[in-house]
């Protein structure tokens, strides 16, 4: 059942009626129609949602928003007289609105990992998740080396060729040692005596 009007011969639903109270015209929130001796409104109302968006951070807290509106319908017939209205319409027959943000991918962006399967750089292998502090030592040249890897799923992602350091950079994340460290040795006498020490921690990394 909805509402009506006569426009030059051709009937027309009415988006909104419409009292005057006291000299204004105020919008009504509801018509009622008497049906075999009972009082029945014209329209029912309800919040309708659309779908949530994407969220703003992919880890650390992010905040995705949908929208809600307030919907107007024929109380016999749901298809027809189909409207958006003002929210107040809604409130006004005691319906709260429903969110329209939320938080989402709130998982920390930090990811750590341990040293996983592990072999010394010495014996021509690297380690599968971790940051390699590497001090060389050239007999001959009384001359040490020091140098730092990160490796991430068994790829050196970053690497530091002149010194020991705690975190390095790299493909828009910071690569941070993590907790104790494991510790191997090896000596190389051809063609040149070489001593190695191959130092190794867990490693942490966050995005940028």
């Amino acid at each position: 059942m909805s509402c009506a009007v006569n426009v030059s011969g051709t009937w027309k639903y009415a988006k909104q009626a419409y009292a005057n109270v006291n000299g204004t015209w105020k919008a009504c929130q509801n018509l009622y129609v008497n049906v075999s001796g009972t009082w029945k409104p014209l329209y029912t109302y309800s919040y309708v949602t659309g779908n949530w968006g994407a969220c703003s951070a992919d880890c650390g807290g992010g905040t995705q928003t949908r929208t809600v509106t307030c919907q107007r319908r024929d109380a016999t017939t749901a298809t027809l007289d189909k409207q958006t209205v003002a929210d107040s319409f809604c409130t006004a027959h005691g319906l709260t609105k429903p969110a329209t943000s939320q938080k989402c991918n709130t998982q920390s962006c930090v990811e750590c990992k341990g040293q996983g399967t592990y072999e010394s750089e010495c014996r021509g292998a690297g380690a599968e998740y971790g940051i390699g502090h590497h001090h060389e030592q050239i007999a001959m040249a009384s001359t040490d080396f020091y140098s730092t890897s990160v490796y991430w799923n068994s790829v050196v992602v970053a690497s530091n060729s002149a010194q020991l350091v705690d975190s390095l950079t790299s493909d828009g994340y910071v690569y941070t040692k993590n907790g104790s460290s494991r510790v191997d040795y090896c000596f190389s006498g051809e063609p040149t005596a070489v001593w190695r020490e191959e130092t190794l921690y867990p490693v942490c990394r966050t995005p940028v």
